[in-house]
């Protein structure tokens, strides 16, 4: 078995997630051949993931543009850019132009949440009667001063080009209209042909006013809200989540967190695409646990447990009888510990000369240093010495499980972190939303996850 170096804040685990490949839907062969999923992603990350997941669960074929390639479509998070997803779209769609039946629903990957299958996506979009359905969004961007040339219109009327779905030969025709540069923007290329009636007529081109399909959270969350299946029994089969909008009483199928929605589509995608429900739980924990069982000692992961004495701490004798009692390979683990107060220094001491032949080392530093400068020396030492796993332990929080380790690489989850809070408060050791300076918000789901009500 090999280990790529993970990083544990305050038990944190980041592991490497293969790509999921599960299918729980069935669907006629000939049916799925007619819709492709197309997407761009540069590269493997978190986001992408929870898309692939979301798009295998629900059985669709996916097509993946620009994997391993250099990014060229500029800083799309703070400014405009994205037209190299046009010009990968236009390569792929080449070999598929003349597929007259072929439906491509093209979406953004790293913000975007699948929760339906092929026949209600392929449902939705023939209701419209259109080739050619853009997602929408209650802004004008990149440009506002194209706001008076759309059409009136009741709900969202702004086109957004995270999420469109057409016929092939329209979308190749589209994305084939005019030239377009790598750091240009894709919405702005979209927004003009759109807003060109002729062309709009001709390619019948609509938009989801009402997000029946697609749902953009930027500027719309307080429109939206998560809700679950009902049923007289639920179990994994049933056990579903869907996000409804309040605002037009629609359950859009493809969730985008554009914009500055990024976050709380973090939020919803804990529940979205079969991961959570009431009566069963966190369902996609279940999915791509590894087991340690049988494995020979030396395969095991070298784990780095980042020990952190911040202040005289009570019980400390017991905290390090928590630490010697972990149930995993001693011959695995390097300690590293740092301490600002000498108050612990004996009993350090003497539990370092206790055990120095059972690690395979512990490394002690009594610094005088800021908090967050000792925090960063343990994110430095642990790929200087090729750690597998980072395990970070503040001497305040007990853990009393010696199988809290091995349980939480078996997890083989990208985070996984403890929830502490303090009976009968609101006090937590996380926060569930940000706001967009980076300060503490509420999240819509805070209150039941610390009373327990969602695990």
């Amino acid at each position: 078995m090999s280990w790529s170096t993970h990083v544990l804040l305050v038990t944190i685990f980041l592991s490497l997630l293969s790509l999921l490949t599960i299918n729980h839907s069935l669907v006629d062969a000939n049916q799925r051949d007619n819709l492709v999923v197309v997407t761009v992603a540069t590269q493997i990350t978190e986001g992408f993931l929870r898309f692939n997941r979301s798009v295998n669960l629900y059985g669709l074929k996916l097509e993946v543009l620009g994997l391993s390639q250099q990014w060229e479509g500029g800083d799309v998070a703070h400014r405009p850019g994205g037209g190299q997803k046009i010009l990968l779209l236009k390569k792929y769609m080449e070999s598929v132009k003349d597929q007259k039946d072929l439906i491509v629903l093209f979406t953004d990957s790293y913000d975007v949440v699948f929760n339906g299958g092929l026949k209600e996506i392929l449902n939705r979009f023939h209701s419209f009667e259109s080739k050619l359905v853009f997602s929408s969004e209650k802004f004008c961007w990149p440009d506002p001063s194209l706001e008076s040339e759309y059409p009136k219109s009741d709900g969202k009327r702004f086109l957004n080009s995270g999420a469109f779905i057409g016929y092939a030969p329209t979308v190749y025709s589209i994305v084939s209209h005019k030239n377009i540069e790598n750091d240009d923007d894709d919405q702005l290329y979209y927004t003009k042909i759109y807003l060109d009636s002729k062309l709009r007529e001709q390619h019948k081109i609509k938009l989801d006013l009402l997000s029946e399909l697609f749902q953009n959270l930027n500027g719309a969350l307080s429109d939206v809200e998560i809700r679950f299946s009902q049923a007289n029994e639920i179990d994994e089969t049933n056990a579903d989540a869907s996000l409804l909008n309040k605002l037009y009483q629609t359950n859009p199928i493809i969730v985008h967190g554009n914009g500055n929605s990024k976050i709380p589509l973090n939020s919803l995608g804990n529940y979205l695409a079969k991961s959570w429900h009431p009566a069963t739980g966190c369902l996609s924990c279940k999915e791509n646990r590894i087991s340690l069982d049988n494995l020979p000692v030396e395969k095991y992961p070298h784990v780095l447990i980042a020990v952190n004495i911040l202040k005289p701490t009570p019980f400390f004798d017991e905290w390090l009888q928590d630490l010697e009692s972990m149930d995993y390979p001693k011959e695995r683990i390097t300690l590293f510990i740092q301490t600002l107060t000498d108050y612990h220094s004996t009993q350090l001491e003497q539990f370092i000369d206790d055990f120095k032949g059972y690690y395979q080392a512990i490394r002690y530093k009594s610094t005088k240093d800021l908090e967050w400068q000792l925090r960063n020396r343990y994110l430095d030492e642990c790929p200087r010495i090729g750690c597998d796993y980072l395990f970070v332990w503040d001497t305040e929080g007990r853990l009393t499980n010696p199988k809290t380790l091995r349980a939480l690489i078996e997890d083989n989850k990208s985070v996984v972190a403890p929830l502490m809070f303090r009976n009968n408060e609101l006090w937590s050791n996380f926060w569930g939303a940000l706001t967009h300076d980076g300060f503490y918000s509420r999240a819509h789901d805070y209150v039941q996850i610390i009373k327990g009500e969602r695990r």
